[in-house]
């Protein structure tokens, strides 16, 4: 695995060189994102049932802290890995938001017909 740092102006985000059938390892990684730059890799998750094969062009955001493996499965592969995730809002919380406003009593006086 070799990692270098991208000239974005972010400076947690890294890109990440993996041999074929290399692995990349990356520890307590919630919330970050994988991008595949080049190749495909092979994503597990500690303590997840769901592994996926993800092909450039693609990503995926790690659900949960734990270890997690990356496996370049069809020749070498390229991965970026970012921290930004975590600032993003989380689904769970703009639906949670949406339904409170919707079922939030309405600031505006019913209008009742005779």
């Amino acid at each position: 695995m070799n990692t270098n740092r991208q000239p974005n102006g972010n400076p947690a985000a890294c890109n990440t060189f993996i041999a074929h059938r290399g692995v990349a390892c990356l520890n307590d990684a919630r919330g970050q994102t994988v991008r595949v730059e080049r190749g495909s890799v092979w994503i597990t998750q500690d303590g997840s049932s769901d592994d996926l094969c993800l092909h450039a062009g693609e990503s995926f955001i790690v659900a949960h802290n734990g270890l997690t493996v990356v496996t370049a499965c069809a020749g070498p592969a390229v991965i970026a890995i970012n921290d930004y995730a975590e600032a993003l809002p989380k689904l769970g919380d703009r639906l949670r938001r949406y339904c409170h406003a919707a079922l939030a009593p309405s600031s505006r006086p019913s209008v009742v017909s005779r």
